[in-house]
């Protein structure tokens, strides 16, 4: 599943992935974004949004003046939008920065930024209608991909190029992948029996205004980072075994007076995995092995650590508020702040690299 998007229309795969603004695993958007496992919206986020939205509609009706709901954004923040004006205004937010250039993205990242926009969306703090989670879930569930292009994303101003490319398909523009076939937006819509939406209050805001792109990424990095780790422990201790090599090396008390939780685990595993080799006892009295061998704990132990970190700051944007502006029904008011910016999944990301 790369650029030709999902074969069939209704996915069937087993065990839906229910999202309700938390607890979303990297397995999870693994599991939707490349098995395409069925997406639902749990009862209690459904309750969240409309609670959310009755807010927004209230603020609205009484005047007040809220950041890009009610004003401009940027530098038209200043400038006040009548209501009748409000659709026309997330609308142009969409298509102004629908501006992706180079190669598609592959499907399977659209898909896994899609999950996790409407995840951040179940929240219940954005504003938007049910009606935009909703469509985000029926494309996914029916196979209605869009086209994104790769380069056009700042991540300190979040993920706006990428994610607009997404928003302008729900609205019946761009264009999307459906059943191995590129089509406009509307036309792959209508295909998949969903009709095009026309946006109210924040929601353009609330489409694109998020690091679910670059997360998204993340995530399979991620899983790919899992099976990559695995395959190395494993090929580490095959090797071990083929060369005869002395296990001091793995001694527990090396590795446990260090103190780094990777290395100790890496040490531990190899001893598992060579235990009755048939080769290491004849090893001819070897004092110590080379350092690609007498290192390997060393070498894999900080990778798996930096992993674990990597994977914890992801997880945690993955179900974290990522929007702007925000409101809260509890306290009746909205607050405009900078919840869209990158930093903290993207320097993790820099690191998972380098691990």
């Amino acid at each position: 599943m790369q650029r030709e998007g999902l074969k069939n229309s209704k996915i069937k795969a087993p065990g839906a992935v229910t999202i309700s603004g938390q607890g979303l695993r990297i397995e999870d958007v693994e599991r939707v974004a490349r098995s395409g496992a069925v997406v639902s919206l749990a009862k209690s986020a459904e309750r969240d949004i409309k609670s959310c939205r009755r807010l927004l509609e209230k603020m609205v009706a009484e005047n007040e003046s809220v950041y890009g709901v009610t004003t401009g954004i940027g530098e038209f923040a200043r400038i006040q939008v009548p209501p009748e004006k409000a659709g026309e205004l997330q609308k142009r937010i969409v298509f102004s920065h629908s501006a992706g250039v180079g190669d598609e993205m592959p499907c399977e990242w659209v898909r896994a930024n899609m999950l996790l926009r409407a995840n951040v969306l179940a929240k219940g703090y954005s504003g938007v209608r049910l009606e935009i989670v909703e469509c985000l879930i029926d494309m996914l569930n029916r196979g209605v991909t869009p086209v994104v292009y790769k380069r056009g994303s700042l991540g300190a101003s979040g993920d706006l190029a990428p994610m607009g490319m997404i928003a302008e398909v729900i609205l019946g523009g761009g264009a999307a992948w459906y059943k191995g076939k590129k089509y406009s937006g509307k036309v792959a819509l209508k295909k998949a029996g969903l009709t095009a939406l026309t946006l109210s209050y924040k929601e353009g805001l609330g489409l694109i205004n998020g690091t679910q792109t670059l997360t998204g990424i993340g995530a399979l990095a991620l899983a790919d980072s899992r099976n990559l780790l695995k395959a190395a422990i494993i090929a580490s201790g095959m090797t071990v075994d083929c060369l005869q090599s002395s296990m001091a090396a793995f001694d527990s008390r090396p590795h446990k007076y260090r103190g780094h939780r990777g290395q100790i685990e890496v040490a531990q595993i190899i001893k598992k995995l060579t235990r009755g080799s048939q080769t290491i006892p004849d090893n001819h009295g070897k004092v110590q092995d080379a350092y690609s061998l007498r290192c390997i704990p060393q070498i894999i132990g900080p990778s798996l650590d930096a992993y674990r970190y990597t994977r914890d700051v992801i997880e945690t944007e993955m179900n974290g508020l990522v929007d702007n502006p925000l409101f809260f029904p509890d306290k009746g008011d909205s607050v405009a702040a900078g919840n869209f910016h990158g930093q903290a999944p993207g320097m993790a990301l820099d690191f998972l690299a380098i691990a």
